[in-house]
């Protein structure tokens, strides 16, 4: 009886070249990948490190405003604690101007009211009552001369003439004059009062 050897696998072997290429495509598939792989760790990597330094870069940047502020435990917090501080300061300042708007400025009337004194003369017990709308003052003068009426007169015409006092106080007049006796010494002591002007 004859043998036969026949070989069953020999088409299903890749012959050598085939599997030289072959095994050079799956090295650089693998190169490309694991390439690949480096790449995409790098970025994530570089990624994760920004963002803990601009974690770092925050929490010491909020740190100085922590320590003011021992109160707040976070920024958002410190905030709307200096937003309501903001908020009462705004009104704590137009309650300020609001009042200051409605203060008798006093500068202005005393300089009115002394421009035109003689040197002998002097002023004493001035009042400004802004809530019954007056103004009174005593005009101390020497006994003599003995023209008291005619320098009185002078005194309110220029008194009610001058354009700045007549801003602040108006319808200045005589309401009495006596003689007294102030600190030892014989004085002619006159009266005066006034209307004070409302401020717009």
């Amino acid at each position: 009886m004859a043998s036969f050897e026949i070989n069953l696998i020999k088409d299903a072997v890749m012959p050598r070249s085939r599997r030289k290429l072959v095994r050079w495509a799956l090295l650089g598939y693998v190169l490309c990948c694991g390439a690949a792989l480096v790449t995409v760790c790098y970025h994530g990597t570089q990624s994760i490190v920004k963002l803990s330094a601009q974690r770092s870069l925050v929490v010491r940047l909020e740190q100085p405003l922590l320590t003011n502020a021992a109160s707040a435990h976070n920024i958002a917090q410190h905030v709307k604690t200096l937003y309501g501080d903001l908020e009462r300061t705004a009104e704590k300042l137009a309650r300020a101007d609001e009042f200051l708007g409605q203060r008798i400025v006093l500068a202005p009337i005393l300089l009115g009211l002394v421009t035109p004194l003689s040197p002998d003369s002097s002023l004493d017990n001035l009042v400004v009552d802004q809530k019954a709308g007056s103004v009174r003052l005593d005009l101390i003068m020497p006994i003599k001369p003995t023209n008291h009426a005619a320098q009185s007169s002078m005194l309110l015409a220029a008194w009610n003439n001058d354009p700045h006092l007549a801003k602040r106080v108006q319808n200045i007049r005589l309401v009495t004059s006596q003689q007294k006796n102030i600190r030892g010494r014989k004085v002619f002591v006159e009266h005066f009062e006034g209307t004070l002007r409302q401020q717009e």
